[in-house]
């Protein structure tokens, strides 16, 4: 590419249109592309050298912007152990609590850096756990002036276990990913069934790595963790890449089922009754609205960024609705309650799926409930029962998955090596 056609390139007649219009940004628009096209140029030229001087293969790994603790580092821990001679580099804010933690395993990079996007060149290979668009163009609007020296094969870790069609949010033709992990064989199939564009060489039967770090240590613990819903996070801050508070959000049923779910008088007197104490993660994409929830001495509100594996480890009920969380909690035989009292809506159009292939009823680990009452009343049976559940259910969640050996991150390193 002439280099002559970065620094001039399409973009400088967006500032022509914003003029004609008479949008003011249109003069500040310029420089702020003359000023990226400056950068794309000092890339282009250390891509160049380093290139010829490059000894080792650079793998990258990524979970959420601002925290590890999943898929990418669970991989990350493993592969850096094992293939010492690649460059494993792990990107994240470096203003997140998990940064320091991730230092002591191997190389951090900040995100959308100049050394995330020198990487993103040189790399061979990026992990994604969440493939969200700040990893996988930590360009901006100025991809095209890096578009012929783009070749970095794209694996999708995945957050949790795929239940329901995503295809028009992961689809090839929207992130074109080299390599799919997958847990089960409805998982599996569904990738090939709903319309994502990838065949059979694209997906790796193999577990989450994340699933290898699960530990099973029951400390008398309700651990509530719902999903988010498309229509009440926040506007995203694209300083931060995080969601800005919604002050509407606790107008909604989501929040006021779940703020009264973690203060219900009757669950409190069981669990009080019985020694049991209560965790209520909200999704991190619902972070910001942490603090319009209200905690008690029994159920903490927790705050981000969360440790999953000491969640899923000391709970020993699950009560969510249509996360995948519920894998992991299945994984090591706990009961889970699904609460889905707003199915009609998640299902109607208000949330990123509209079709499920892996049902809560049909296949879930657990009761499905669509009310609050029903919750309360299945909720304080486990609690009196011990949180026995049912052999339905155990039947269910030992027979699910491929392989429930930790071995994933083993198995997964072996089918990328070949």
């Amino acid at each position: 590419m002439n280099n002559f056609k970065i620094l001039f390139d399409l973009q400088l007649a967006r500032s022509v249109k914003l003029l004609k219009s008479k949008n003011i940004k249109g003069l500040l628009f310029p420089f702020w592309s003359f000023t990226q096209s400056l950068q794309a140029l000092k890339i282009r030229s250390a891509y160049n050298k380093i290139l010829l001087d490059q000894k080792k293969p650079i793998w990258l790994y990524s979970d959420r912007v601002d925290a590890g603790g999943d898929n990418a580092e669970a991989f990350f821990e493993y592969c850096t152990l094992h293939r010492p001679d690649i460059e494993h580099v792990f990107i994240i804010n470096k203003n997140s609590p998990d940064a320091a933690r991730l230092q002591k395993i191997g190389r951090v990079v900040e995100i959308k850096s100049f050394e995330h996007k020198l990487l993103f060149l040189l790399a061979d290979k990026y992990f994604l756990s969440h493939p969200e668009i700040y990893f996988i163009n930590p360009y901006g609007s100025k991809k095209n002036c890096y578009e012929d020296l783009i070749n970095i094969d794209l694996i999708f870790l995945q957050h949790g276990i795929t239940q329901n069609d995503l295809s028009d949010w992961l689809g090839r033709d929207k992130m074109n990913f080299s390599s799919i992990i997958t847990s089960a064989k409805k998982e599996y199939d569904s990738f090939l069934d709903a319309p994502y564009g990838y065949t059979e060489k694209n997906l790796v039967k193999c577990g989450l790595p994340r699933f290898d770090k699960l530990e099973n240590n029951p400390a008398n613990k309700i651990i509530i963790m719902p999903t988010w819903r498309q229509d009440l996070v926040g506007k995203e801050n694209h300083r931060t890449n995080l969601r800005n508070y919604n002050p509407n959000f606790t107008n909604s049923e989501y929040f006021k089922f779940y703020n009264n779910l973690i203060n219900d008088k009757k669950i409190l007197k069981a669990m009080q009754e019985h020694g049991i104490t209560g965790e209520y993660y909200l999704h991190p994409s619902l972070e910001a609205q942490i603090k319009d929830f209200k905690p008690n001495n029994v159920f903490q509100v927790m705050q981000t960024p969360y440790n999953y594996n000491k969640a899923f480890a000391e709970g020993n009920l699950l009560i969510t609705d249509y996360s995948s969380v519920a894998f992991d909690f299945a994984y090591l035989q706990k009961p889970v309650l699904y609460c889905q009292f707003d199915c009609n809506e998640v299902y109607g159009g208000k949330h990123i799926f509209t079709k499920n292939y892996i049902s809560a009823e049909k296949d879930g680990f657990g009761p499905v409930l669509y009310d609050y009452e029903s919750t309360i009343t299945e909720t304080i049976k486990l609690i009196e029962n011990n949180f026995q559940t049912s052999p339905k259910y155990q039947k269910r969640a030992s027979s699910f998955y491929f392989y429930n050996d930790n071995q994933n991150c083993k198995r997964l390193l072996k089918a990328i090596e070949k």
